[in-house]
């Protein structure tokens, strides 16, 4: 793979990465599972989606006074071929949970809530790149 060809493939899972958060934080949903190849999965709290399907319904369980954000690092992305990669990303989640009935608006800005890592690997598809595979790891989390 030429140098042009494999930035773009960096940059391309890189905004996997950034897309991920953003449609996670902002209930985007449909938009979350379209990152995923068909047979992809994702890893998180003990938990192993194995699907589109199965991530979909994890996602529209998902109350909506339920508000994250989570910040992120530059992702390392090393390619593994012409058409498959890995990455790791470092995360902070911030967290805040709405009591019933509250209108969500700007909630109270606590320590984070868990400081981990995204490690992912990427298929390029005939739909472009996709994750394939995402496991979240905590490293640290807020109180011990």
């Amino acid at each position: 793979m030429d140098d042009m060809n494999a930035l773009l493939a960096r940059e391309a899972c890189q905004r996997l990465v950034t897309a991920f958060v953003v449609f996670v934080d902002s209930g985007q949903g449909e938009r979350v599972v379209d990152l995923f190849t068909p047979d992809g999965s994702f890893e998180r709290r003990g938990e192993c989606l194995s699907g589109q399907e199965a991530i979909r319904a994890a996602l529209r369980k998902r109350s909506p006074q339920v508000v994250t954000r989570h910040l992120c690092a530059p992702s390392f992305i090393e390619l593994q071929g012409a058409d498959r990669a890995t990455g790791v990303t470092y995360f902070q989640l911030f967290r805040h949970v709405w009591p019933d009935g509250e209108q969500p608006g700007i909630g109270p800005l606590n320590p984070a809530e868990v400081l981990g890592e995204y490690h992912d690997t990427f298929h390029r598809t005939a739909d472009g790149w996709r994750i394939h595979a995402r496991v979240a790891r905590g490293v640290f989390r807020h109180g011990g």
